[in-house]
Formats: structure tokens, C-alpha cells, sequence
């Protein structure tokens, strides 16, 4: 779902802080086992000098916690456009040279690109 190199780097620090809050609040409240420890570790540096405490932390999941989208195995999914979290699901083609409709496919989706 997000990038996570085997070291910390300049790079992931700086798209760390290219993240709004919410996404960010996103990336650590419900998907902090699927990253590794150095993306948990970055991602809790980026929190802390945000000043994004455990209150707002904790706010964020009961406001999102039951709209998600997620899998068998109970981690989250993400929109297949936006890569934001899933809270609807959606049908979409698999395409052939990104032009040609093959199949329908199951699809998560954010609210902004959800259909309406």
C-alpha cells in the first residue's frame, strides 16, 4: 500500500511530509502491521513532529473504523485510484493495454471516487 524502503532515506522522509494529516493519521491507525519497522519508525517521527497525539489518533479510528473496506484476512484495502483507504466497493473492467475491457473485476474505492 505505501512505500517502504529497507533503510531510511531522504526520500521517504520528504513523501512522508508531502502527506496530509488524515492521510498520514491513515497510514499509521490502520495499516501500521503491513509496514516495516522502519516505515513505522518514520511514520511515528513524521506523527510526533506534526504534534498528532494518541487522542487524535484514537479519534480518527472510531470515526473511520467501521466505514472500511477490508479483506479476508482483515487488512484494509485501498482505492484503485487514489490508493487513499477503501470505504465502498466498486466494479471496474481489467483492461488489455489499459484501452481494451476484458473482465469486470471487484474494486475498493475512496468517497471521492466512489459512484454515486
Amino acid at each position: 500500500m505505501f512505500p517502504a524502503p529497507d533503510r531510511p532515506t531522504e526520500k521517504l522522509a520528504s513523501w512522508l511530509a508531502s502527506l496530509s494529516d488524515e492521510e498520514l493519521l491513515d497510514r499509521w491507525v490502520f495499516c501500521r502491521e503491513e509496514l516495516t519497522e522502519i516505515g513505522r519508525e518514520a511514520t511515528r517521527r513524521e506523527l510526533a513532529s506534526r504534534g498528532i497525539d494518541t487522542s487524535r489518533q484514537q479519534s480518527h479510528q472510531q470515526t473511520w473504523e467501521n466505514r472500511l473496506w477490508r479483506d479476508g484476512r482483515g487488512h484494509t484495502r485501498v482505492c484503485h485510484r487514489c490508493n487513499r483507504l477503501a470505504t465502498h466497493r466498486g466494479w471496474s473492467f481489467r483492461k488489455i493495454f489499459r484501452l481494451i475491457p476484458l473482465a469486470p473485476i471487484r474494486v475498493g474505492t475512496c468517497d471521492e471516487h466512489a459512484e454515486k
